[in-house]
């Protein structure tokens, strides 16, 4: 039976990883593939190594890395057209592979008349799953999937009022991640927070508010991938040029501007309210994605887990299981299904308000052995209930029963 995932990539992970390995744009479809699926980034090759041999043949590709995808159209001779090539390659592959079960990661990418469109081009397809973990506009595009994933518990709610059949799923663990990284080098953190900040509804706005907070009296290295810092002369020069476009006749006058001319018909500087503020890119380190990521994680002595403002009091995203997993102590909100996951304040530290917040991270990074057998105690958790192979048997489980009615 062959399964296929699609889904798509960070554009600042997608850039570091082509940075770091310039030669690998060049190389045949399958050297690209393997070696990003081998970057323990996202879902990478999870299905593969953990469904796979349930009996199912794997194709995990993540669709918008353009050097990937453009060697694998040259393959196939498949016309790749470089200003419309994203979907189309996408449809391609999947025409192409042919497979039994189709998983989409990515539900603004892959809407409903995609999906649609797939199963009438490609019959062989008999179940569509679709995983949903973050704020969303179009409910249209549940309507295509079989199954709906979701780790947020509102969503679960949501989806049973609109007739879509979903299914709560949690993320999970990898311990093969402990053999792609140092696991025994010196802690070079203090505390760290690796994530996004995007203020826009429902994403990172009490985040923003919590960093602030805890910047004030703790040595935080943010891990994150920023807007470009602006200056203070080049705000002020925006929003002079903002006012004078909304004046008739006012962009014509701006781009007879020396040096501004050109920011004529640029897009409208952000309002004040979704600027960033500047102790946060004080702070801030770039992004770290795949190994990085958990490096950055493993040499701290503390890092912060804060959820997605969508999450409201579901205890639910990634970074809960990645950072245990590696053995670091983590502080964490104090959600009310979070006892269900981990046992609050022995396997990790939980906090109800900024202040608590505070508090806790200056105490832990004052009592080692404390911090550390709190680290040690997560981990213990993850290993024994929240490994991906675990994961994968339950949703293999899932897969069959709907293939089952669909005999």
């Amino acid at each position: 039976m062959r399964l296929m995932r699609i889904s798509t990539a960070y554009d600042g992970f997608v850039r570091s990883f082509y940075a770091q390995r310039p030669e690998l744009a060049s190389r045949p479809f399958r050297e690209q593939y393997e070696t990003i699926i081998d970057e323990p980034y996202g879902w990478c090759d999870l299905w593969t190594r953990f469904v796979g041999p349930r009996g199912y043949e794997c194709f995990e590709p993540m669709t918008n890395i353009q050097p990937a995808q453009f060697q694998w159209a040259k393959e196939h001779s498949v016309e790749a057209n470089p200003a419309d090539w994203f979907l189309p390659l996408t449809m391609a592959q999947i025409e192409w592979y042919k497979p039994d079960v189709l998983i989409c990661n990515d539900y603004a990418s892959f809407n409903y008349d995609f999906l649609t469109e797939a199963r009438k081009r490609v019959p062989s397809i008999r179940v569509i799953v679709g995983w949903c973990g973050a704020p969303y506009r179009d409910e249209k595009v549940f309507g295509a999937y079989d199954l709906t994933l979701t780790n947020l518990k509102c969503h679960i709610e949501r989806f049973r009022q609109i007739g879509v059949h979903a299914a709560y799923m949690h993320h999970g663990f990898d311990p093969a991640i402990l053999g792609k990284i140092n696991t025994t080098g010196p802690k070079r953190y203090d505390f760290s927070f690796v994530g996004s900040i995007v203020k826009k509804p429902g994403f990172h706005n009490e985040r923003e508010r919590l960093l602030l907070a805890l910047l004030e009296r703790t040595d935080l290295t943010i891990f994150a991938d920023l807007p470009a810092r602006p200056s203070t002369r080049g705000r002020l020069a925006r929003r002079v040029i903002d006012v004078v476009r909304k004046v008739p006749g006012g962009a014509k006058v701006v781009r007879r501007l020396p040096r501004i001319g050109h920011l004529a018909d640029a897009p409208s500087l952000a309002p004040r309210d979704v600027e960033l503020a500047d102790s946060i890119y004080n702070a801030s380190r770039p992004s770290a994605f795949g190994r990085a990521m958990y490096q950055a994680i493993r040499d701290s002595k503390l890092t912060l887990n804060t959820h997605i403002d969508a999450a409201k009091d579901n205890a639910s995203n990634m970074r809960m299981f990645e950072a245990t997993g590696v053995g670091m102590c983590m502080l964490t909100e104090r959600q009310s299904d979070l006892a269900d996951i981990f046992e609050p304040d022995r396997e990790v530290v939980t906090y109800a308000s900024h202040e608590e917040c505070v508090e806790k991270a200056v105490w832990l990074l004052e009592h080692d052995k404390e911090r550390e057998e709190i680290g040690l105690a997560g981990q213990r958790r993850v290993m024994k209930d929240h490994r991906w192979d675990q994961r994968a048997a339950w949703l293999d489980g899932q897969i069959k029963k709907l293939l089952a009615t669909k005999a």
